[in-house]
């Protein structure tokens, strides 16, 4: 090995000594970053991606509970007042600071026709098919989209 080096010495190749140290180093170095730094962007997305299954996971929790009194299912109004729920307060909070803006849009026209029909039940109205209808075709939507924002 000492043969090898003086002789690179003597033919004037003692360049060779000091670049392939600095280059196997500089790849060393740039590896590490390059590892950590994908390592750090992928913690972030999954971190959140947790959130927001958790998030949409109680979102939909309350969804499904009230559409089983719009569609017609035995539900007790009580049941309903998610507005005063502080656990869903606290959701819906997280929602808006997780949730993409087409999302949020959707969730908001949404709990508008929620509410609309929740009034009307509790005036002790009959809600009509197109009511109903709306009601479901917008939370399947707000499901989808939930879904297709987690990739799955």
């Amino acid at each position: 090995m000492i043969q090898k080096m003086d002789e690179l010495l003597k033919s004037g190749q003692w360049w060779w000594l000091l670049v392939v140290p600095i280059l196997t180093g500089a790849f060393a170095l740039g590896g590490s970053w390059l590892g950590a730094k994908l390592g750090k962007t992928t913690e972030h997305q999954q971190w959140i991606r947790n959130e927001k299954t958790e998030v949409y996971s109680q979102l939909m929790s309350m969804v499904t509970q009230i559409s089983f009194l719009i569609t017609g299912m035995k539900f007790s109004l009580k049941s309903a007042a998610f507005e005063r729920d502080p656990l869903m307060k606290k959701s819906a909070a997280r929602f808006r600071l997780i949730a993409p803006k087409h999302i949020q849009n959707l969730y908001s026209d949404h709990r508008h026709i929620t509410m609309t029909c929740l009034t009307k039940l509790r005036a002790k109205e009959e809600l009509s098919s197109s009511e109903i209808e709306l009601y479901t075709s917008t939370r399947d939507k707000l499901e989808d989209m939930m879904r297709f924002d987690l990739g799955i």
